[in-house]
């Protein structure tokens, strides 16, 4: 089992209500996911470290924050329970969430290299943004709504069906596997379905050009980076 700590960062409004929310693009040498906006403060929490503890560890270096800044400002927002199916096995990972106002003024800093920038997602958008979302019931509650009123058109919700394969690139890889593994060659003496399909997985991963196409199938074109030019 995995802990981390993950913050929102955002702006208020005049209401005093979000109004702009700080992302992050991770620096291209991330071995996970790199390029990719995320989260602005992100860590795990170490052994014998508490999630508030390790928020303001990571505050420090992921965007030079001050330890009483967040100490005093933070607020405890909940837990993500996920749950997976990885090569080492099956992990379960909670995530500890808190959420943080910054004034207009303070701008993060990143100081452990691992993030490339960062932007007020929001500020000066003259055209919509589509946000594509799964219907976890945190994605539908009335402060989301409200929100998402607030922007005046400039931020849209997409949510996908309740259950849609065709839609997931994972299912791709899954069928693939299926396809040019057990399908084609039955198992060896000793040889167990997991073990199978866990050397194929290693296998896949170093092969990036077939990995990417998972990604340009029409069906999960969605899932591609795109820049629109404004």
């Amino acid at each position: 089992m995995t802990f981390d700590a993950h913050a929102n960062l955002y702006v208020t409004g005049d209401d005093g209500r979000p109004a702009q929310l700080w992302i992050a693009r991770r620096a291209a040498k991330k071995a996970t996911d790199p390029g990719k906006l995320d989260n602005l403060v992100v860590g795990g929490v170490a052994w014998g470290e508490t999630p508030p503890l390790a928020l303001v560890r990571e505050a420090d270096e992921e965007a030079c924050l001050e330890a009483g800044l967040v100490q005093q400002h933070a607020v405890a927002a909940g837990a993500v329970e996920l749950y997976s199916d990885v090569v080492e096995g099956f992990q379960h990972e909670r995530i500890f969430v808190f959420d943080l106002a910054l004034a207009p003024e303070v701008r993060p800093v990143n100081r452990d290299g691992e993030v490339a920038g960062f932007s007020l997602f929001m500020r000066g958008r003259r055209t919509p943004v589509h946000l594509i979302l799964d219907s976890l019931p945190a994605h539908k509650t009335v402060a989301v709504r409200e929100y998402v009123a607030d922007t005046q058109g400039k931020l849209r919700l997409q949510f996908l069906p309740g259950y849609a394969p065709d839609l997931n690139p994972d299912e791709l890889v899954c069928s693939h596997v299926k396809r040019t593994g057990v399908a084609r060659a039955p198992l060896r003496a000793g040889e167990t379905l997991r073990s199978r399909i866990e050397q194929q997985l290693v296998r896949l991963k170093r092969m990036p050009n077939l990995t990417r196409s998972f990604f340009m199938a029409p069906s999960v074109a969605y899932t591609s980076d795109c820049r629109v030019t404004e």
